[in-house]
């Protein structure tokens, strides 16, 4: 019986091709000869180049157009990713005085569900707290539905900004002034201070607040999606200018006569029926073309974002004992590599990430921690190292930003 010959032969794979089809393996070769896939050194960042775009309604450049609704922008240069960030706003009418008012409830038909709200959505919307709802487009050459990815980078930058406390609702507040004519037959628009008396007699009673949107685009993604989403966005927070709000005086005149009729009829009557039609009164507010402010933010509250990936060199494990106590000495001669800034599909999809918000003064708003396709452990000296590293480039970055 004649046995049948076997031959083995080598497959041979471009680093490229390999890269995706075994992304540790490809990353393993790299490291056994002390490289990276991208050539950087294991602690060495790319460098991020942030400014605004221009494309503001209140930028000084003349060219800009003036019926444009941006009022923030920013444009941040990452290796071949370019991210351009705008910021527009809308102006609401405060949601506490509709939930609270029980008058509102019963003429709006607004039904009281506060019982059946979980407690985290009570206590978020009791913060001081602000926020930016954001949308972020990677471009993928083709129309469709938002990516997964798209999703929970927009999620986590709203979730980011509104629990740093970088934005204030107060600094949100409108506040209302009235544009009316002097004796000489001139337009003007009255202030508070010296007018306050004047602007309660003839404004609203309710409270009106912005409400900020950003849209981000991402071209040619490459490093952590959120690291220079977030930058942008902040970019164009710094240079958000917002414009006073007022009222002409005629509509003030005719709504507030027809109101206060209303507002005597509710008071004259026990049904509520009557003052339907004046509690869903629409006001014509308009956005002051010349007078503007800027955003006001909390400086010390601003961070810098890095993202670290760990990877076990030579594909071992780290082995801690069973009550965790191994000391930095011990953890620091482990085979554990922390590679700063991972880029590419190597670096992305085979390392565990950790990724520290920290401020200029080294203060940290936020660390958090993702697995990979290993199961190897992340040290202790593994996050000291990255929380370190992270200070130092805040320090640095935040100067500039």
């Amino acid at each position: 019986m004649n046995e049948k010959e076997t031959k083995l032969t080598a497959l041979s794979m471009k680093p490229s091709k390999l890269a995706v089809v075994a992304p540790d393996v490809a990353l393993e070769k790299y490291i056994q000869i002390g490289l990276r896939p991208s050539l950087r050194k294991f602690d060495e960042f790319r460098p991020v180049e942030a400014s605004s775009a221009g494309l503001n309604t209140y930028s000084k450049e003349k060219r800009i157009n003036n019926h444009s609704k941006i009022i923030g922008s920013s444009v941040v240069k990452c290796g071949p990713t370019i991210v351009v960030c705008s910021v527009s706003a809308g102006i609401v009418e405060d949601s506490q005085e509709l939930t609270n008012d029980y008058r509102l409830k019963l003429d709006k038909g607004i039904i009281d569900a506060e019982k059946d709200e979980s407690k985290n959505t009570r206590e978020e919307d009791r913060s001081e707290n602000a926020s930016v709802y954001t949308v972020v487009e990677v471009s993928k050459g083709r129309n469709g539905p938002p990516l997964p990815q798209e999703m929970s980078v927009s999620q986590s930058l709203y979730e980011t900004i509104l629990h740093s406390g970088l934005i204030k609702k107060s600094s949100l507040k409108v506040k209302l002034g009235l544009k009316s004519k002097d004796e000489n037959g001139k337009s003007q628009i009255i202030r508070g201070g010296e007018n306050d008396e004047l602007l309660k007699e003839f404004t609203p009673s309710k409270n009106f607040s912005y409400v900020l949107y950003s849209r981000i685009q991402v071209y040619s993604p490459t490093g952590s999606l959120f690291d220079l989403c977030l930058i942008s966005l902040l970019k164009a927070l710094k240079n958000t200018k917002i414009p006073e709000v007022y009222m002409n005086e005629k509509n003030t005149d005719a709504r507030f006569s027809s109101t206060a009729a209303k507002r005597r009829n509710r008071d004259n009557t026990n049904s509520g029926a009557s003052t339907f039609g004046s509690n869903l009164e629409e006001y014509d507010l308009l956005c002051d073309p010349e007078n503007v402010h800027s955003l006001k933010l909390q400086r010390e509250n601003i961070f810098w974002p890095s993202t670290f990936g760990v990877v076990s060199e030579g594909g071992s494990a780290h082995c801690e004992d069973e009550e965790g106590d191994q000391n930095m000495t011990q953890d620091k001669s482990s085979s554990s590599i922390l590679l700063a800034d991972p880029e590419g599909t190597a670096e992305e999809d085979a390392t565990k990430k950790i990724r520290v918000l920290p401020n200029e003064q080294g203060n940290l708003y936020g660390i958090q921690i993702t697995g990979g396709l290993k199961v190897s452990k992340i040290t202790k000296y593994d996050i000291k190292r990255a929380i370190e590293l992270s200070q130092i480039r805040a320090q640095v970055e935040l100067t500039n930003l």
